[in-house]
């Protein structure tokens, strides 16, 4: 299990970058899956919840790979305590963005860790969306 000083640890470390594209099946697949207007799917631009999958593919993360970071076994359990989106510009079907990924904060919540973890999506003209996260952290030591 992970301690809060270990995830303290984390804070400012950048997580390894990656590259990543929204492709038009996938595009087509959440828009239909969330009830939006089909003709949207073939404007080029990406659905708005796709900042969540992308962002997490284009900086290279897992959700498992960052509860296993974070010292999360089978005895704890991980709870969403909050997020942030941030749109600067849409994001497009088949466009290229480049993602990073950092700990932004751990703290000690009572008997939980806090971890809150930002991701930015960026493409050749600079940043395009941001993306935060809040997981609360329970059964870890503290």
């Amino acid at each position: 299990m992970g301690s809060l000083a270990e995830l303290e640890r984390m804070v400012g470390v950048p997580f390894a970058s990656g590259a990543a594209e929204w492709e038009r099946w996938e595009n087509w697949l959440l828009t239909d899956c969330t009830a939006a207007d089909p003709e949207l799917a073939d404007d080029g631009m990406a659905h708005p919840v796709a900042l969540f999958p992308l962002s997490l593919r284009a900086a290279g993360v897992t959700i498992a790979s960052l509860f296993e970071r974070f010292g999360v076994g089978a005895g704890g359990s991980v709870r969403l305590a909050g997020y942030g989106w941030e749109y600067h510009r849409p994001l497009r079907v088949g466009q290229r963005y480049t993602g990073s990924a950092v700990v932004q904060r751990a703290t000690a919540i009572g008997s939980a860790l806090e971890v809150e973890f930002a991701l930015l999506l960026s493409d050749d003209e600079g940043p395009v969306a941001a993306m935060t996260a809040v997981w609360e952290l329970n059964g870890l030591s503290g």
